[in-house]
Formats: structure tokens, C-alpha cells, sequence
């Protein structure tokens, strides 16, 4: 049984995990950078966790609701084909520059070989939902089309774009004509009234 101090540690823990998660230029998290940071020991920190992976895990879930929360809606009403790319690429690119989905995705990569577990979970949790809502939303306006793969196309389309701010102001200015959504229909071989690809 834990004492109170014990007890009393644990939220410390979990808010130095998130805050240096979220620090930009960090490198992956360690159990010494996490006890040192939280005015812990290792022994204190692995009577609460058995390892990082357990602990990145705990620690991120507050994180993942958010961006689960903040996934964009599954909307399949039918829309002309330049709308439909605009509004895509404005609900991806606003979760892509969210802070705390750029500290998840960020913190999921550097742990790939420390917290496997962490970068499986944001892959199940954000990546293939919103691939799900994307595919679905382009099947409804694009019958016909193999929406799996063009969503996939539209979603690392998007996250090149993501990294060009100008891009991403003329997305906000330029509506429907922006050059994201040119650079979208390039690269699904489509056209602006109708498909030009064949099921």
C-alpha cells in the first residue's frame, strides 16, 4: 500500500511526462529526465510505473482525448469536388497544427523504441480514424473512386503542406481556390466538376 507521499507524487510525475512532452526540442523522454524534472527518485518513479512505456502511456491519455475530441466530423453530404478538398484540408490542417496533437504525434515518434506501445496507439486512436472520416467523406462526394487510397493521398499531401505556413494562410484566405486545394487535385488526378479516374 502506498503512502501518502507516495500517492502525492504520482500527479507530479504525469504533469513532468506532459510537460516535457510537450517541450519543443526535447528528445525522447527517460525515466531519469522524468524523476529529475517531477523532484522524484527512480525507485519512486518505478513503484508507480514498471517502465516508460507504461509511464507514456498514462501520461498521454489526457492527450488523446483531446485530439480524439478534436478529430474532424464525419460528414458525408455530397459536395462539389473543390469544397469538399477545401474543407478537408482545412478540418486536417487544423488538427495537424493543434499544439497538443503536435506534442502527441511528436512525443509517439521519439518513443517508437522506448514506448512502442505509445506510437501504436496514436496510429489505432488519431491516424486510422481520421483516415476512416477522410475516405468517408471523399466516397460520398466521389462515388465510384477508390476513396481508401485517395485518402491516404490526401492525407500525406496535407501533412507536406502542413510544414509551408504560407500554404496554410492561403488556404485560410483563398477558400476553395486555394493552392492547397490545386495541389489536391493533382495529386488525386482529378478535376474541379468532375473525376477524371476511373474505379
Amino acid at each position: 500500500m502506498q503512502d501518502p507521499a507516495s500517492r502525492r507524487s504520482r500527479p507530479r510525475i504525469l504533469e513532468a511526462a506532459r510537460r516535457l512532452a510537450s517541450a519543443e526540442g526535447e528528445g525522447p523522454l527517460t525515466m531519469e529526465a522524468i524523476a529529475a524534472s517531477s523532484g522524484v527518485t527512480r525507485r519512486t518513479l518505478y513503484n508507480h510505473f514498471a517502465n516508460l512505456g507504461d509511464l507514456c502511456m498514462v501520461a498521454c491519455a489526457p492527450l488523446f482525448a483531446h485530439c480524439r475530441a478534436a478529430l474532424p466530423l464525419s460528414d458525408t453530404a455530397p459536395r462539389p469536388v473543390r469544397d469538399l478538398l477545401h474543407a478537408l484540408a482545412c478540418d486536417v490542417v487544423q488538427l495537424q497544427r493543434d499544439p497538443v496533437h503536435i506534442a502527441l504525434k511528436r512525443t509517439a515518434k521519439l518513443q517508437s523504441l522506448t514506448a512502442p506501445q505509445l506510437r501504436h496507439a496514436y496510429s489505432v486512436q488519431i491516424r486510422e480514424p481520421l483516415r476512416r472520416i477522410v475516405a468517408g467523406r471523399l466516397s460520398a462526394s466521389l462515388p465510384g473512386l477508390p476513396s481508401e487510397t485517395l485518402a491516404d493521398e490526401v492525407l500525406s499531401t496535407l501533412e507536406a503542406a502542413n510544414r509551408l505556413d504560407y500554404l496554410v494562410r492561403d488556404l485560410e484566405r483563398a477558400g476553395a481556390g486555394a493552392v492547397i486545394v490545386d495541389m489536391l487535385l493533382d495529386r488525386l488526378d482529378l478535376q474541379a466538376d468532375q473525376p477524371r479516374r476511373a474505379a
